[in-house]
């Protein structure tokens, strides 16, 4: 009698394990796949916005904050290091027609002498937009950050309880709290900024990004590296020099690695110059390449007259330029430019004039210019035959040998 079984031999159920052992591997392939494929596309993502985010914020700040871009100094300049000030908004006032009927408002911080004279902004009732009104300016005796005495005027005539904001650049040397600081904490792998009194971390809504290195890289007017010294920071003198900065950027997700990088100009520099004591020393273009060579921003005289501002032009080789200007105060808050004296080399004067220019301590004065006849000037004229200033160099350093200013302000362009 025949046996009509149901069911699988053992053949049949092994070769059947291993068609479901076959499957169920390549579904966990083609899972594994899509998943490793789906954490990279996750992680390269999370990277390249994180990246994005900070390099964003380093160059260009926050909402209603400023970046590296918009700094006004440089106060250190470190590899993985920097602390700058940025313009300072002081918003703390509000126009009442009954109280200050000669629209006069003190500055909420100290402001820095040499500086651009500062901008006030005003907003009537009612209105969404800020408008900018004329001023005149009266710098203050106190340096100190409890005695303000900086104030403006508001020649234009202002409404009723309007808001006003007065935006100015800070003396960062008496407050240090508008200074601002972004850096790298390498055993965290974090960047933080500090500013105005508080700390916090940048890109933290980025779950497991590492950031793996922060590093600058600066630059001088004529595009030279500024070399940081053996302790990762440029030098005070060296400082002064910087007109770029150039940011690397290393961050890491799981074992995925993003990097970007970034240069800017520094914005401010190159529109209201540099701030200079006496002691300042910046790379100067050659004399055949000079575009502009002014100073201004004189606030502070310490004396009533003979105040001086002295440059010398050292060449790397060949003799050096020296320009030194006299300023005087004058009784309605102006300055008169006396005279000016021009010696090739030093202890050599072989131009000198008296002038008697009255000028506001904000207004520039062009040191390109004071020689009228171009014989004596830095500057190479092509146009003049038998200039008696020839320096033929490779490269020329300008040094501040005096300033009888408590600031001032250089502006110079090749």
């Amino acid at each position: 009698m025949k046996n009509n079984r149901a069911g699988f031999t053992l053949f049949e159920l092994l070769v059947s394990i291993a068609v479901m052992a076959i499957i169920t591997t390549a579904i966990f392939l083609v899972l594994a796949t899509g998943i490793e494929s789906w954490q990279y596309a996750t992680d390269r993502l999370l990277l390249q916005k994180a990246s994005s985010d900070l390099m964003n914020y380093l160059m260009d700040g926050g909402y209603d904050s400023d970046g590296i871009r918009d700094m006004v100094e440089l106060r250190q300049a470190g590899a993985n290091h920097i602390v700058f000030s940025t313009l300072w908004t002081d918003n703390s006032h509000a126009f009442n027609k009954q109280e200050n009927k000669n629209q006069k408002f003190i500055l909420n911080r100290q402001y820095k002498a040499g500086s651009s004279v500062p901008i006030a902004q005003f907003r009537p009732p009612g209105d969404s937009d800020f408008k900018t009104a004329s001023v005149s300016f009266k710098y203050g005796a106190s340096k100190k950050p409890d005695e303000l005495d900086d104030e403006i005027t508001v020649l234009d005539k202002l409404t009723d309880l309007s808001d006003i904001k007065i935006i100015f650049t800070p003396d960062a040397d008496q407050d240090e709290s508008v200074q601002k600081v972004f850096y790298w904490d390498k055993d965290n792998k974090k960047v933080y900024e500090t500013y105005n009194g508080a700390t916090k971390e940048l890109i933290e809504h980025n779950p497991g990004v590492k950031v793996e290195g922060v590093y600058y890289m600066y630059f001088d007017n004529l595009n030279q590296p500024v070399i940081p010294k053996q302790d990762g920071f440029v030098s005070k003198d060296e400082l002064k020099k910087i007109t770029a900065v150039k940011i690397y950027l290393f961050l890491s997700r799981n074992n995925e690695w993003q990097e970007s990088t970034s240069f800017t100009n520094i914005r401010n520099v190159g529109s209201t110059g540099v701030s200079i004591t006496a002691g300042t020393k910046i790379p100067m273009p050659l004399p055949d390449k000079i575009r502009a060579f002014s100073v201004g921003n004189l606030f502070g005289p310490r004396q009533s007259n003979n105040n001086q501002i002295s440059f010398t032009a050292t060449p790397n080789k060949g003799s050096t330029w020296k320009i030194t200007i006299w300023v005087a105060k004058t009784g309605d808050n102006m300055l008169n430019f006396m005279r000016y004296a021009i010696e090739y080399p030093p202890g050599k004067i072989v131009n000198s004039s008296y002038v008697n220019q009255k000028f506001a301590p904000e207004e520039f004065i062009n040191l390109m210019s004071v020689d009228r006849s171009g014989m004596y000037d830095y500057e190479r004229d092509t146009d003049i035959s038998g200039e008696l200033v020839r320096i033929r160099a490779d490269e020329v350093t300008l040094e501040v040998t005096r300033c009888d200013f408590d600031g001032a302000s250089l502006f110079i362009r090749p």
